[in-house]
């Protein structure tokens, strides 16, 4: 089945989780989809790069790129070097260690939720994609604060569109079942085939389904939008 989910995202603004293993289509959907939005709208977007995917894109749409390192691992939210003017900003955290990643992250979500609010006030759309916050998971208070924030999400006017591999330890943890009550679309691309009991019970995932996401090839998966759930065949 084709299903265009850029425009089926574009469109109906769901909070939405990306899941597939490396290789699988991720990032280039999200790809596609921030070409599009910068393209077709005048709404900001913010991305979380933690492993520099998304230079070669932001410096193509003019965009402004705040680079983090492990000797400035954190940043002052209201730090007049981050180029709010611009609609386009992306945090490159491909610079920053590991074990000040989660650190890093966490700043980086205040950062844009502080503009976020601002945005609000002034009636104005936003995206927000954020790469690879499997990372996130590393840390009980990291986890729990996005939790929240994804909950929170849902009174703003920030469209969260966040992906990530290690699907597994997702859907372990207690605080990601917080987070997927709180999602609208789930896209699921290829994924370990360790994962699919975890997928089947966790997501309701029918039993049938489950060989899209686990025998498959790239751009190919299943999107869950509410209670309905079905296969795909190619990104469009």
């Amino acid at each position: 089945m084709e299903i265009n989910l850029k425009n089926l995202i574009k469109t109906e603004k769901p909070h939405t989780l990306i899941l597939g293993t490396a290789g699988s289509g991720k990032t280039y959907l999200v790809k596609r989809l921030i070409a599009d939005i910068s393209a077709e709208t005048s709404d900001s977007i913010f991305i979380c790069d933690p492993q520099d995917e998304y230079q070669s894109l932001v410096s193509e749409l003019n965009g402004h790129t705040v680079r983090l390192s492990n000797f400035d691992p954190c940043l002052n939210p209201m730090d007049a070097d981050i180029d709010f003017k611009n609609r386009l900003v992306c945090f490159d955290l491909s610079g920053v260690g590991h074990s000040s990643r989660t650190a890093a992250m966490l700043t980086v979500m205040e950062s844009v939720w502080i503009r976020l609010s601002q945005s609000r006030a002034a009636d104005k759309n936003a995206w927000y994609f954020f790469d690879e916050f499997y990372q996130i998971l590393q840390n009980e208070y990291a986890m729990k604060y996005f939790a929240e924030k994804w909950k929170r999400f849902h009174n703003s006017c920030c469209v969260p569109v966040f992906t990530t591999q290690n699907t597994e330890d997702l859907l372990c943890s207690d605080e990601f079942q917080n987070v997927l009550e709180n999602t609208d679309l789930t896209v699921m691309f290829k994924q370990a085939r360790c994962c699919k009991d975890v997928l089947a019970e966790k997501l309701g995932i029918p039993g049938q389904l489950v060989v899209h996401v686990t025998n498959t090839s790239f751009g190919c998966g299943i999107v869950k939008f509410g209670e309905v759930t079905v296969p795909f065949t190619k990104i469009s």
